[in-house]
């Protein structure tokens, strides 16, 4: 089986996750253990070569228990490796790890430096994260265009109600 057909699942899981301690969403519970650990088995030499969206895969897996017990050390750990190669996603959920300690060590300004390297790429929950910080940081222009970027890019959450 091809890496792209096991990140389907997991593709659809981002576009309807909040971060990493998002709720599993209708349909993508229905895999069971098995198949959670047959994918594991593919993803990690994948992974162990270096290949970024594998290490994106098994990053998201570890930090949400999914197919192996819930590590979010060594979740951080894939994620790490995945966003140095540029992988939005990977550099969204560090940012969030980051931020609330995940894995890692709390760091707010590395969780902003992780937001900004995918928000620069387009990704729209990065680009609503940054709104929210520089809105907490009272930049509110800075926060607004961040907030309308994520709006353009379809960000999960609606970001509207926080512009007005």
């Amino acid at each position: 089986m091809r890496i792209s057909k096991l990140l389907v699942p997991l593709a659809f899981l981002m576009l309807f996750s909040n971060g990493v301690a998002a709720a599993v969403p209708a349909g993508f519970g229905d895999f069971t253990e098995a198949q959670f650990k047959e994918i594991l088995a593919k993803m990690i030499p994948m992974a162990e070569q270096g290949d970024a969206e594998a290490q994106f895969a098994l990053g998201f897996l570890y930090s949400e228990g999914l197919g192996v017990l819930e590590n979010d050390r060594t979740g951080a750990k894939w994620l790490t490796l995945a966003a140095k190669q540029g992988n939005a996603l990977a550099q969204y959920l560090l940012a969030l790890k980051f931020d609330k300690g995940e894995g890692v060590l709390e760091n707010s300004r590395t969780s902003r430096l992780y937001a900004e390297a995918a928000a620069i790429q387009g990704q729209g929950d990065a680009q609503r994260f940054l709104g929210i910080l520089y809105a907490l940081d009272k930049d509110y222009i800075r926060g607004y265009m961040w907030f309308i970027l994520a709006i353009y890019n379809n960000a999960e959450d609606d970001v509207t109600v926080v512009v007005q």
